[in-house]
């Protein structure tokens, strides 16, 4: 239901690392990870949030330590991500290229 459909790399960055936590519109940003096993999970965590793995992991870690948040929900599969994106408003993840979003927007990252 979110009617964003195209956003920047830096926008989506900040929503995946929770500097950013509201949609324009003010509705709370839910963003959703694959665990670390899908490629997708590196590509996006390379080419999205600049970071390897490690680092990410590291900014977790350093994140929950401080008290200032944990990261977002990881999910074993693409159907477990999209049902979860598509019952939770303001939910956002990521899927491979060509996979079947099954009825959730796709949103166009510039």
């Amino acid at each position: 239901t979110n009617p964003v459909r195209a956003i920047s790399r830096a926008f989506l960055r900040d929503a995946f690392l929770k500097n950013t936590v509201q949609w324009g519109a003010g509705a709370t940003i839910r963003p959703v990870d694959l665990v670390q096993s899908f490629p997708v999970y590196r590509d996006f965590t390379r080419e999205v949030l600049n970071k390897t793995p490690e680092q990410l992991r590291d900014y977790w870690s350093q994140v929950i330590y401080s008290g200032k948040g944990v990261p977002p929900p990881e999910f074993h599969s693409e159907t477990a991500m999209i049902v979860y994106v598509l019952r939770n408003p303001g939910a956002v993840g990521y899927l491979p290229a060509g996979a079947n979003p099954r009825g959730a927007a796709v949103v166009t990252v510039r």
